[in-house]
């Protein structure tokens, strides 16, 4: 264990690991600046379609509305700004794991045999039965303290979901993939450092580092487990 977390450690602040990341950071940071913007520009138009309607200053209803607008935006990127920059990321995963396979773990056998399809598949799949939680969830959600707690579940298990089933199909064949990505599978030890990956996630500003910090920690878990079921 201390090997593999010197490991994980030199991954981390790998050149060409930090390139990627830096990549999928400026990718969110334009996606973030532009999601921005255009909220904005909707809001200035409702804004003065409505004062137009209503008669009134649209300076006087702009003074009100805008700052309470400005700060749910906010709040909106910083809420799908984990998610956001996980889906950025998965498009580098394989580089990252490529990476660290190379680097520390070459001489395992490759069993990787899963279509970009069937990891789609899994992963809007996934999405569809978040949503449709997070929709039937909806007077809990708006419940003081347990709809924090029920939020806080829902998303660890769409970030573990998500994270397991982009990683995992580097790695395991596709007959194993759904069984190995599932929450209480044969894989639980992925449980707690997923669990204590997601915590972090949470944190603001901190959290952005959460999904690059996950992919290189998963790969080397996976990779570690594939040498045991070897061994």
């Amino acid at each position: 264990m201390p090997i593999m977390i010197n490991l994980f450690l030199a991954d981390l602040s790998s050149a060409s690991n930090v390139r990627v990341f830096l990549k999928a950071l400026l990718w969110f940071a334009v996606v973030a600046v532009v999601y921005y913007l255009l909220l904005t520009i909707g809001l200035h138009y409702v804004l003065e379609k409505f004062d137009a309607f209503q008669s009134a200053s649209f300076g006087g209803l702009f003074v009100i509305v805008a700052p309470i607008a400005h700060i749910a935006f906010g709040f909106s990127v910083y809420v799908m700004a984990t998610p956001l920059l996980m889906l950025i990321l998965s498009f580098y995963s394989k580089t990252i794991f490529d990476n660290v396979y190379q680097t520390h773990y070459a001489g395992r056998s490759w069993t990787h045999s899963v279509s970009q399809q069937r990891v789609w598949h899994l992963s809007i799949k996934t999405g569809i039965i978040y949503l449709f939680i997070m929709l039937i969830s909806l007077p809990v959600l708006l419940v003081p303290i347990l709809g924090h707690l029920l939020y806080m579940a829902i998303g660890f298990w769409v970030f573990r979901k998500f994270l397991l089933i982009d990683m995992f199909s580097l790695w395991y064949t596709q007959e194993k993939l759904p069984a190995y990505a599932g929450l209480f599978s044969d894989e639980a030890k992925f449980i707690l450092p997923t669990l204590l990956l997601y915590l972090l996630s949470l944190v603001p500003v901190v959290g952005l580092f959460s999904p690059y910090i996950a992919m290189i920690l998963v790969a080397h878990l996976m990779l570690n487990a594939h040498n045991e079921e070897e061994s």
